[in-house]
């Protein structure tokens, strides 16, 4: 089902789980948008933090950086105001009533999603985050209960894919990586999945699940290089952050 990448962007091979891909139907035509990362390796995969990693069958080391250099690399947030966001959308397009937000598709249908407040595990809460051009999906936050994930909801076709965290772009759009970090509650997915961009839309490629750290975001600086902030824990499950440049050897 799943095609191979180009050589540059093989997978690693190395133990980790992978799931069929999850499609979601690309649409066109819309026109507010999130500001977006501008760098990056295409389709990286990281293994083990060590003081080598494989990625994309080349060789890469790892070195420690200061946040304040990590922060400066630009990446892709959505504003937390979910009113700004709407109102950055074509008119009619996004719109909140109350508990429902409604998306109209190009294809003339409506996508609804709508919060439940019942305290248990279908508990829902839908928060718009905009729109990404990349993709011609909508991004929405949704929180469950003791869980959250980001709905990327096909703004031709209303086709949903769910993904652990917000998107992050290759330079040629071509592939995006959407990271977590979640150690201690382990309510949600602790690694990375990593998807190609197709006609057809989004498309699974690899999933990682890590279990002694946490990417708690990767932001690509340029083919060669990446950054990304790493979450351990002791024995103890005292939570440790520091910030990371992985750079080809």
């Amino acid at each position: 089902m799943k095609r191979l990448l180009p050589a540059f962007l093989i997978l690693l091979s190395m133990a980790c789980q992978q799931q069929a891909p999850r499609q979601a139907v690309q649409a066109a035509g819309i026109g507010d948008s999130l500001s977006t990362v501008a760098p990056g390796p295409e389709a990286a995969a990281i293994a083990e933090i060590k003081d080598t990693v494989t990625i994309g069958g080349r060789l890469f080391t790892w070195s420690p950086i200061d946040k304040s250099e990590f922060d400066a690399i630009p990446e892709m947030q959505p504003d937390t105001s979910e009113a700004v966001n709407i109102a950055k959308a074509p008119e009619g397009r996004v719109v909140r009533s109350g508990d429902s937000l409604i998306f109209s598709l190009i294809n003339g249908g409506r996508h609804v999603v709508v919060n439940n407040h019942h305290d248990g595990d279908d508990f829902a809460q839908f928060t718009y985050q905009g729109f990404i051009p990349e993709l011609q999906h909508w991004l929405v936050l949704n929180i469950g209960y003791e869980w959250f994930s980001y709905d990327l909801i096909s703004a031709r076709t209303g086709a949903l894919l769910r993904t652990i965290g917000i998107p992050q772009f290759s330079p040629d759009k071509k592939y995006f990586i959407a990271a977590n970090a979640d150690l201690v509650a382990q309510f949600n997915d602790n690694g990375f999945e990593l998807y190609e961009v197709r006609e057809s839309g989004p498309v699974l490629v690899q999933e990682y699940q890590a279990e002694k750290w946490g990417p708690a975001k990767i932001k690509w600086k340029d083919a060669n290089t990446f950054y990304a902030e790493i979450r351990e824990v002791d024995t103890q499950m005292e939570e440790t952050i520091r910030h990371v440049k992985f750079s080809l050897q």
